[in-house]
């Protein structure tokens, strides 16, 4: 599945600017747990009109992570027409993994 890497421009306050559906992973390049499911991720089958984003962060204090109360990555968010729809953080030294796979793949 192709994933498409979004930026600070694609985000309005807590709003998604993409129309549609989309789930965004938010990670960052230095964190093992993210590489980990960051690989899963890649590998997901979404329900159609599903579309997979990841916002790379280099601090947990820049603007979009702090606009969505970041605290720990790797965290997904599911907006439908820009506004949050369910989302699942990480679990402190264990990241994401299947279940949230499994969710992603549910979305009805």
């Amino acid at each position: 599945m192709q994933v498409t890497r979004v930026s600070d421009q694609e985000f309005e306050g807590p709003r998604l600017k993409l129309p549609g559906r989309w789930i965004v992973l938010f990670q960052g390049p230095w964190c093992t747990f993210c590489q980990a499911f960051r690989a899963a991720y890649t590998r997901v089958n979404p329900p159609q009109g599903v579309r997979l984003a990841e916002y790379v962060m280099d601090d947990f204090y820049e603007p979009v992570p702090l606009t969505f109360d970041i605290e720990v990555i790797p965290t997904v968010i599911a907006f439908e027409d820009g506004a949050i729809a369910w989302r699942h953080s990480g679990l402190p030294n264990r990241g994401l993994g299947e279940a949230t796979v499994h969710k992603i793949e549910k979305w009805p």
